[in-house]
C-alpha cells in the first residue's frame, strides 16, 4: 500500500500568500527600528553632520587682565535626524517611509494572492 501526498497544497501560493505577509511583516518592522534608532539617536529633526559648540577662553592681555572669549566652533558629528539635510535619502522619515510603503506593496501583494487561491478549486 503506497500513500500518496498532495504536496501542492503545502507551496505558499497555495496558502493564500503566507510568503508576502511575511515579507511585509519583515518591512514593517524594519520600520519600526528605523524610528526606533531615531528616538535613541535624541529625535533630531533634521539630520546633522556638523554640530555647533560654544568653547570659551580665558585670555590675558598685556596688562594682565583676564578677557573671557567665547566663540562658537563646529565639530563633525552625525547626529540622525527625521527629515534628510544635504542627501535626500538620509533621514528618519523617507528611510521609514520607503519601508512602510513596501511593506504595504507586499501586503496588497499578499491579499491578492489569498483571494486568488480562495477562488481556485
Amino acid at each position: 500500500m503506497s500513500q500518496t501526498t498532495d504536496t501542492t497544497s503545502t507551496s505558499p501560493a497555495k496558502k493564500g500568500g503566507v510568503l508576502f505577509f511575511a515579507i511585509a511583516g519583515l518591512w514593517f518592522v524594519l520600520a519600526l527600528g528605523v524610528m526606533g534608532y531615531w528616538v535613541a539617536e535624541g529625535s533630531h529633526f533634521v539630520t546633522q553632520y556638523e554640530v555647533a559648540v560654544e568653547v570659551t577662553e580665558v585670555l590675558e592681555d598685556e596688562f594682565g587682565d583676564k578677557i573671557e572669549t567665547t566663540r562658537t566652533v563646529f565639530k563633525e558629528d552625525y547626529r540622525f535626524g527625521l527629515m534628510p539635510d544635504e542627501k535626500g535619502y538620509d533621514g528618519a522619515a523617507p528611510l521609514a517611509g520607503g519601508a512602510t510603503f513596501l511593506g504595504l506593496i507586499f501586503l496588497a501583494l499578499g491579499w491578492f494572492r489569498r483571494r486568488q487561491s480562495e477562488k481556485a478549486p
